[in-house]
């Protein structure tokens, strides 16, 4: 059957690429396709040879309905094939005066519709053959809105696939929301987090293995924000009040909008969102097709829950050799019982002793004592300041920690870079705030402003950051240079 949909008997010439290479694709039950990564050389059926980076095929009722797969290496072209109406396609001919005059002489061959069994598997034609209704693929601002409501996708199911040298993989993402659940499929494994007894879990399958159980440590408000960042919606979600900024394409049944970081294509069927593809301008693409709306269901495995241990009545406290910063001073506690302490005017030591059994202490230069205190979470509060805990770190990591935060830096394009003591950024130029992040390790860093990224090195001698940014076509540089502390 295969052989016939794709061989020589197919319609569209383009698809007898894939006529030999049944043994080459891997039935997908997620997502109830075929699935393969495979170069395909020239047939007499097809005589171009290309390299396929993700191919998928679907079939309903032993026919192809739906043929996907994307050609090329990092500036790959994503193509879609949407097939149906297989033996109810009507052409309607215009009417115009015959030039023969001579009726269809009758050949003695059977009828195409005359009920003979399909000679490769021996059944039956079916009569219920895939068929497109009518679908309505545009909207009004009011029912773009209403599509991209927050509480309409607190029941779905997301099926995101990778295109592209550098997007790869297919991603199956199952919300409940109302039920406080939500599963990711990837690569065979799985992971359901929910809410069970009260206490939010985390179910987790390796492909093949068996189920296991952990705390998963959040609340209602922020599991909702947990998944919507995971499951991509708050960047969906974004695109509510921007109907006018997008443009209808009719020949791509789409709504788009593009910049020079790519393009956004949404695709409506009757009032919902069915496809949202996300075209990067160094030519990889994720599409995501949305199914089950207010008919997804999590089956939450059943599991031994797991055993909490009891508490200490004298924890660990753990803070030696730790580092925690403001984002105005910082502190690392050494064993030898010495607090040093930074901050943009010097350096400056205390000691510092606990309390027996709790986690109360106390810093004492001498002349001055303040009081603090070890918090459940790992920061420090000393009087009313909190000092985050950026991690046990050694003396290599604090030198060059210390040396590079609490600084401001001078970029090469005029902007000015400051880093707090906790690692906070503020940038600025000509005279306005940009959003930024900065993630470094002091050895390599990346740089993220706007919505641009550079990824560069940390000369950790000269006190300089050095970036670059390469989206396929432009290449840019950032140098930021200490200027002062």
């Amino acid at each position: 059957m295969w052989h016939k949909l794709l061989g020589t008997e197919s319609v569209i010439p383009v698809f007898a690429m894939f006529e030999n290479l049944y043994s080459r694709f891997t039935y997908n039950a997620v997502t109830n396709t075929y699935d393969a990564k495979l170069t395909v050389n020239s047939t007499p059926n097809y005589p171009i040879s290309a390299t396929i980076n993700n191919a998928s095929l679907k079939f309903e009722n032993g026919y192809c309905v739906s043929i996907e797969y994307t050609v090329g290496g990092a500036e790959a072209a994503f193509i879609d094939y949407k097939l149906g109406n297989y033996g109810k396609t009507v052409i309607d001919l215009p009417d115009f005066e015959s030039t023969g005059g001579k009726d269809d002489p009758d050949d003695g061959k059977d009828d195409p519709d005359d009920g003979k069994d399909d000679p490769d598997d021996g059944k039956d034609d079916p009569d219920d053959n895939p068929s497109t209704p009518d679908i309505s693929r545009t909207v009004t601002a009011a029912e773009w809105r209403k599509a991209l409501s927050r509480s309409l996708f607190f029941n779905v199911t997301i099926t995101s696939r990778g295109y592209g040298e550098y997007y790869d993989g297919v991603v199956v993402q199952k919300l409940d929301l109302d039920e406080n659940a939500f599963m990711t499929i990837y690569d065979g494994e799985v992971s359901i987090i929910a809410k069970t007894n009260g206490e939010y879990r985390e179910y987790s399958k390796e492909d093949g293995g068996d189920w296991s159980v952990s705390n998963y440590p959040t609340s209602d408000e922020h599991f909702i924000e947990d998944v919507s960042s995971m499951a991509m919606l708050s960047i969906f979600w974004s695109f509510k009040e921007q109907y006018s900024q997008f443009v209808f394409d009719e020949g791509k049944s789409a709504y788009i909008f593009s910049d020079e970081y790519g393009s956004w294509e949404i695709v409506f069927a009757n009032g919902r969102i069915e496809k949202i593809v996300n075209n990067y301008s160094d030519g990889g693409t994720w599409a995501y097709a949305f199914s089950d709306y207010g008919t997804t269901v999590i089956e939450i495995p059943e599991v031994e829950e797991p055993v909490e241990p009891p508490p200490t009545e004298e924890p660990d406290i753990g803070v030696y050799n730790t580092l925690f910063a403001c984002a105005d001073f910082m502190m690392v506690l050494h064993r030898s019982g010495v607090a040093e302490i930074k901050a943009h005017d010097g350096v400056y030591d205390f000691t510092v002793e606990f309390a027996d059994g709790n986690r109360e202490f106390t810093l004492s230069d001498g002349n001055n004592v303040y009081s603090g205190n070890v918090n459940r979470n790992g920061s420090i509060t000393i009087g009313e300041t909190v000092l985050k805990n950026i991690g046990s770190i050694d003396d290599d990591y604090v030198d060059k920690y210390m040396r590079f935060v609490g600084a401001t830096y001078e970029g090469s394009d005029g902007s000015i870079l400051t880093i707090g003591f906790d690692g906070s950024t503020s940038l600025e130029k000509d005279g306005e705030l940009i959003e930024c992040v900065l993630e470094t390790d002091f050895y390599d860093c990346y740089f993220v402003v706007g919505h641009k990224g550079y990824v560069g090195e940390v000369d950790t001698e000269n006190y300089v950051f050095r970036m670059e940014s390469y989206n396929g076509e432009v290449y840019e540089e950032l140098i930021y240079t200490k200027v002062s502390e």
